[in-house]
């Protein structure tokens, strides 16, 4: 769910606006920012707080995966 609406975004978002907008705990949108960023699926942007943006590259096999979970 994370990984979608980061990807249809058309802007960045911050951890707190992905945890209002999917209803989810900040340490499991954490958790999982943190494991989106080491597929490096997303990227972290410093601000004067920290957003995250989808990687404009994917591939077939990123998808593929994506849609297994």
């Amino acid at each position: 769910m994370l990984h979608g609406l980061l990807y249809i975004s058309d802007r960045a978002l911050t951890p707190e606006e992905i945890c209002d907008t999917l209803g989810l705990a900040r340490s499991n949108v954490s958790t999982s920012l943190r494991e989106l960023e080491d597929y490096r699926l997303v990227y972290r942007q410093n601000y004067p707080t920290s957003v995250f943006k989808r990687a404009a590259q994917m591939g077939s096999r990123v998808l593929a995966l994506l849609a297994k979970l």
